[in-house]
């Protein structure tokens, strides 16, 4: 896997530092920046704190004035890419509520992570690979949307569960495609399309669904798929 570098002054996402950060959050984040920038370069389970401690330049005492252990770091690790997802522009406009929409949105929005923040992605990537902190959930998630797409009469290749991991192996594949550095708008449309077709999606007639929902003002409260 291609290795990325953050800064660990920048934060995830490319914002600001907060202006009355104290040193406390500083050392923190410098620790979370470092676990990140490892575990997308690694992988979780070949990443020890002393990686982590060595990589952040602090103690290992440090470390455990922050985390309690490695599950600590690596579920702060897992909120911090949910975060960063769910600011993509696609997610801030508007909340989907049907599955087409929701693909037609989301898995651009997915991928626009991806080139925004390398290291966050290279991160993403891994997380949504067999055996990856984000795997199962995002699978489960797969299952469902599959179940329903099902239940509305269409028809899918396979069975639910064996389409939603088609899904997410095509989800998996524009998100390498993108950090080998192949052309964004391209890889959006391209994976997409292939997710929206073994669902069995019109591509076009979900992308003009998707049109519609964006220019309407979201339902409060209303979450997307």
């Amino acid at each position: 896997m291609q290795s990325t570098e953050l800064r660990p002054s920048q934060p995830p996402g490319g914002s600001a530092a907060p202006g009355r950060e104290t040193k406390g959050e500083r050392t923190r984040r410098v620790l979370l920046l470092a676990a990140a920038q490892l575990f997308a370069d690694k992988g979780v389970d070949a990443t020890s704190i002393v990686d982590i401690t060595k990589a952040a330049d602090v103690s290992n005492g440090t470390f455990y004035t922050y985390f309690s252990n490695k599950a600590d770091v690596v579920a702060a690790v897992h909120h911090l890419l949910i975060t960063e997802a769910l600011r993509a522009p696609s997610f801030e406009d508007w909340r989907p509520t049907d599955i087409e929409t929701s693909t037609a949105s989301g898995v651009p929005a997915a991928l626009q992570l991806v080139a925004r923040d390398p290291v966050l992605g290279a991160l993403c990537l891994r997380a949504m690979q067999p055996g990856g902190m984000m795997h199962d959930f995002a699978l489960a998630r797969m299952v469902e949307w599959c179940e329903r797409a099902a239940a509305q009469g269409r028809t899918l290749p396979f069975g639910p569960h064996q389409t939603a991991r088609m899904s997410l192996a095509l989800m998996v594949c524009g998100m390498q495609m993108v950090l080998d550095g192949e052309p964004l708008e391209e890889t959006q449309r391209a994976t997409t399309e292939s997710v929206l077709l073994v669902r069995g999606y019109p591509y076009e007639e979900a992308v003009r669904t998707a049109a519609r929902g964006a220019s309407r003002p979201a339902a409060a409260g209303a979450r997307g798929d």
